[in-house]
């Protein structure tokens, strides 16, 4: 389990989850939102700061995850 939060710089804000091409390897269990947790669903938008709690089979897909959101190795 793993939490990553969405960067300034991420390009694909407020496009659905179901439109960002996530490993299917990569689970999004949660978001944190404003002090809220959501249960994401496939409509669900990402937003710049949201912290997303991932669970992921291997380091590989981590690091797509990271890579789609733009976020450094290093939080």
């Amino acid at each position: 389990m793993l939490e990553l939060t969405v960067p300034d710089a991420f390009s694909l804000s407020g496009k659905s989850l179901v439109e960002i091409e996530f490993p299917k390897s990569a689970l999004i269990v949660m978001i944190h939102r404003d002090g809220h947790y959501l249960t994401p669903k496939g409509s669900t938008t990402l937003e710049v700061g949201d912290t997303l709690i991932l669970l992921a089979d291997n380091k590989e897909t981590v690091a797509r995850v990271r890579m789609i959101l733009g976020c450094s190795e290093i939080e």
